[in-house]
């Protein structure tokens, strides 16, 4: 089972974004700024991090500049076949994120040995 997000932007469908396979977060997030000097910046962003295994990916769907006014609609479904991402990166860990992970290793072998689970 898969889950995807059909948007609608004023009545036009803009995009069906989703992954079908693996593990993955998918984010469609409206952020909204207030500028004083420039006014209103409000955007739409559409991503899916996909975890599978030893490669991580981020799909990315086109940003979209949102008006005031402007109705967007989201229909959470399963089972669709997604529009082609605009964009997809694989995710590497940095050295910060490798660290932490040996350290909460370290941590949790501590944890489950003094625990008599291993």
């Amino acid at each position: 089972m898969a889950l995807f997000f059909e948007i609608w932007l004023n009545g036009e469908k803009l995009t069906t974004a989703g992954v079908s396979e693996d593990q993955y977060m998918l984010c469609a997030i409206v952020s909204g700024i207030n500028d004083p000097d420039s006014g209103y910046n409000v955007a739409l962003s559409v991503d899916a991090f996909q975890y599978s295994g030893k490669k991580n990916y981020r799909h990315s769907w086109p940003n979209r500049q949102l008006a005031i006014g402007d109705i967007l609609d989201i229909k959470i479904s399963e089972n669709k076949i997604a529009d082609e991402p605009a964009s997809t990166r694989e995710i590497r860990p940095t050295e910060k994120d490798l660290e932490y992970k040996r350290r909460e290793y370290e941590r949790l072998k501590q944890e489950l040995t003094e625990s008599g689970q291993i």
